[in-house]
């Protein structure tokens, strides 16, 4: 046998011993391998991530404001015997809703509106649309007027008539209808009690802009005395109408609760313009104090005849403003006591009501004798439209009446708030002209009178 082929040993190639090696150490490294065994050091836990910082939230989008109009409806005479106050009535409300419409200063500075203009309630932005209408200072005119301003524009709000005949037939068709009514008429007193403006009461949504007749009568006649206070004998000459007949009996009772003797003439308001046969009557009762009552114009024309024939050493009318009435009659040697509802220009008893009468001028084109009665009226748009601000809504007339019997509104002269009947609560200015010369004091105080 060859030797070679059968007695030589076969050798593994090394490359193949050396895998061989590896695997068994690989091996016995799975199984565990000896007690004494280095360990193998585990791999390191990797660091744990940084918390994310929560995100900012996204600002809440700002609301929507809506845009609306509130229809608001004047009536006044603008034509006819009672123009100068149906122009007054006209030119008040009229600066009252520009400014509430631009953000006037002091509309925003009372809280009744917005600096960029407009009343904001909720999510709506309202401005003020005026619908003023010509009365003609006929009661036909004045329903033709309220009927077509709530059948046809639509108002939910309704300021004057200013005066007795033509407010108390407004307010038969403004009350049925829900719509809230303001004016100032004498006659309003005598229809609001606690129980007609209560929740479901007949004159619920109506409200009196001048203090109640009783308390600036007895304003007038006290503010008289203090001012003659040796006259025991009265006169009033005053306009034969619902309203001059509801006055006259008003003062004749407050002055003869004072003790004076009281004589009261009528003469035809809007068609006089001889008084002379009213003021010799006059003369005849000898009166300390002639009072005169209550359309400015005819007041001036009867005080001047007046004048003329000696009628009394004393004289007084109302809302003639003492400013208005020198630049009319110059110096006089009679005193003359004018009462102001709710002051008089000439007063000026703070830079806001200064500032007030500038801007009516500028409105008005000039103040005139009822410039002062303006105020009577402006401020209660404003009022308003805090009241819709309180209330929350210009739509549900029910709140808004709600609001306006609580809220306190800064006026141009004060705080102006309703009393439990709807009529407001303020005072009056009285002025004295002496000599050429002038003194003024406001009267807030609210005397009791028993009629």
């Amino acid at each position: 046998m060859d030797e070679r082929r059968f007695g030589r040993r076969r050798v593994l190639p090394v490359t193949i011993l050396l895998v061989l090696a590896a695997l068994a150490l690989a091996l016995a490294a799975a199984c565990g391998g000896d007690d004494d065994a280095e360990p193998v050091a585990a791999p390191a836990e990797p660091e744990p991530a940084a918390a994310a910082a929560e995100p900012e939230p996204a600002p809440a989008p700002e609301p929507e404001i809506m845009r609306a109009e509130v229809d608001v409806g004047i009536l006044g005479s603008q034509s006819g015997p009672w123009v100068v106050l149906g122009e007054t009535l006209h030119y008040a409300l009229q600066m009252a809703a520009a400014e509430i419409n631009s953000g006037h200063p002091t509309c925003v500075e009372s809280g009744a509106c917005e600096p960029g203009g407009g009343v904001l309630v909720g999510d709506t932005l309202y401005t003020i649309n005026i619908h003023a209408r010509d009365i003609r200072s006929e009661n036909e005119a004045a329903l033709a007027a309220a009927e077509e301003l709530i059948s046809d524009v639509g108002v939910r709000y309704m300021f004057g008539p200013v005066l007795d005949p033509f407010a108390i037939l407004v307010q038969e068709l403004t009350q049925p209808e829900g719509i809230i009514h303001f004016g100032s008429p004498s006659i309003f007193a005598t229809v609001l009690t606690e129980e007609s403006v209560a929740p479901g009461g007949e004159k619920h949504y109506l409200f009196k802009t001048l203090v109640e007749d009783a308390v600036w009568q007895a304003i007038v006649a006290k503010a008289t005395t203090d001012t003659f206070p040796d006259a025991t004998r009265q006169a009033i000459l005053i306009g034969d109408d619902a309203n001059g007949e509801s006055i006259a009996r008003g003062l004749q009772d407050a002055f003869e609760l004072l003790g004076q003797e009281v004589e009261v003439v009528f003469y035809p308001p809007g068609e006089t313009t001889d008084y002379s046969p009213f003021l010799t009557r006059i003369k005849a009762f000898e009166p300390d104090v002639v009072h005169f009552y209550y359309n400015p114009p005819e007041e001036q024309a009867a005080l001047e005849q007046a004048l003329e024939l000696d009628v009394a050493p004393a004289y007084s009318a109302v809302n003639i403003d003492p400013l208005d009435f020198q630049e009319f009659f110059g110096t006089l040697e009679q005193d003359v006591l004018l009462v102001c509802v709710p002051v008089c220009v000439a007063g000026l008893t703070s830079p806001k009501i200064k500032d007030y009468f500038e801007r009516y001028r500028q409105q008005a084109g000039e103040l005139g004798p009822t410039a002062s009665f303006s105020l009577m009226i402006y401020d209660f748009l404003p009022m308003l439209a805090a009241a819709w601000k309180h209330a929350g809504t210009v739509d549900d007339a029910d709140a808004v009446v709600a609001a306006l019997e609580t809220i306190e509104y800064e006026s141009t002269i004060g705080l102006l708030s309703f009393d439990d009947r709807h009529i407001v609560d303020a005072g009056l200015d009285s002025c004295l002209v002496s000599g050429g010369e002038f003194e003024c004091t406001l009267i807030t105080e609210r005397p009791g009178l028993e009629r």
